[in-house]
Parts: structure tokens; sequence; C-alpha cells
């Protein structure tokens, strides 16, 4: 880590600190949080995982760690001055509070941790000073006082049906890791289609209001009850 970004780092732990009761839980022997609605940067709204797995709602949202090229090849997120990094910190800040931050201290917090983790920053674009950090609390403040624009929030939406734990997928090999896909994608489809089927339709009908083939719609019927009862064990029904 290079040495602005040590600087910054310092700076969130030193604002993390304030943040806190010392206050100590006399179970586990650590801090109780006080203001913090998250002790970690997120950059995806937060899942509850059943059977390994988390499916999309409609409601969630996922924040670019890094941008991609018009060819498809990642790039990074860079600062190269103030304006550049105005607008990438005001995109993130309002993701911050979308996910429910609402407190300005705490705003502000994730957004040194945003500077200190992700993004790239060129030569002395934004160091680690007083009128920086003075931005960023303008930046909170702005996001706590104005309205989310449609097109923020649309470009912030996960698009993913579902996710699979983390944590698993660490401990997974290869082929479990293909299986685990396959099953999330079955579930997902089946699920999007439980949704829209209407039994006044015939299947070709049914087929392509759900934007699947025939013989999904046909696999779907054949296990349609014992699925019901399946979603409904995962808490989707």
């Amino acid at each position: 880590m290079d040495k602005k970004k040590e600087e910054w780092k310092r700076y969130a732990s030193a604002l993390k600190d304030e943040m806190m009761f010392s206050i100590i839980d006399p179970t586990t022997k650590k801090f109780i949080w006080g203001s913090l609605k998250y002790k970690e940067t997120l950059y995806e709204t937060p899942k509850t995982f059943k059977n390994n797995f988390a499916f999309n709602d409609g409601t969630w949202l996922r924040f670019p760690k890094e941008y991609r090229t018009k060819n498809g090849k990642a790039k990074g997120i860079f600062l190269k001055d103030t304006k550049s990094a105005i607008i990438e910190l005001f995109f993130f800040c309002r993701f911050q509070s979308l996910l429910g931050v609402s407190l300005k201290e705490e705003l502000v917090y994730h957004m040194i941790c945003f500077i200190s983790d992700v993004v790239n920053i060129y030569g002395s674009a934004f160091d680690c000073n007083q009128k920086n950090k003075d931005i960023l609390y303008k930046i909170a403040e702005r996001i706590l006082t104005s309205e989310v624009p449609l097109e923020t929030h649309d470009k912030l939406k996960d698009t993913r049906a579902f996710c699979i734990d983390p944590m698993q997928l660490k401990v997974m090999d290869k082929k479990t890791k293909a299986s685990m896909q396959a099953k999330g994608k079955r579930i997902s489809n089946y699920i999007n289609i439980l949704k829209k089927y209407d039994e006044n339709k015939s299947i070709s009908q049914n087929a392509i209001e759900c934007g699947v083939c025939i013989s999904t719609i046909k696999r779907f019927n054949k296990v349609k009850e014992d699925f019901k009862k399946q979603i409904k064990n995962l808490g989707l029904l």
C-alpha cells in the first residue's frame, strides 16, 4: 500500500474509534459498536444465506469495485484530480446511503475505506489533508439532503439472480462450484416461472412469457409442487 493510502487508512481507523462506545460486552469481551450500521465497508447488499444460497428479490444493489473497458477488460477506479475524486466518492457515498447508512460521520468513514481499499490515486490528486477531509463531509451532507436520481439507482442495481455463500465457495472444488452454479440457476429460473406462470395459457405461451424454452416449462410442471415446498423451506414463498 502506498503512503497516501496508508494515511487515509490511519484516518479511517481514528474516525472509527471515535464512533465506538468504550463499553466491553461482558460475554464476548469485545467493544459494542455505537453509531456504525455496518462494521465493515460493504460493496453489495448484505445477504442471508440458506442452504448456501441467497436469491435476488429485486432489491439487491452492488457497487462496481472495478470498471470495464469497451472490450470487457477489467479497469480500476482512478482518482486523477479533485473533480474525478468528487464524482467517484459521491457515487460511492450514494450507494452507502441506499444500503441504509444515514449518519454523516459513518458515510465519511466508508468513503475513506473506499479510498484506501479500492481506488487508485494519481500523484497528489487526493491527499489526506484537511481540505479533502472537508470535501468528504460536504459530499455526505449533500447525499443526506438530496433525492436519489433514478439513473443512479439503476446503475447500482445488482442483476445477479442468485448468490452462493462466499465463505462456502472458498472451500469448494471446481466440480462442486459448477454443480452449485447449475443448481442456483435452475432454482432462480423456476422461481421466475412460478411468479409468471399462467395456468390459462399454453406451455409455449408460458415459455415466451417466462423467457425460457418449452422443455424447461415441461420440467417445471413435473416438479412444481415439490419445488414449492423446497423454496418454502428456503423462506422464498
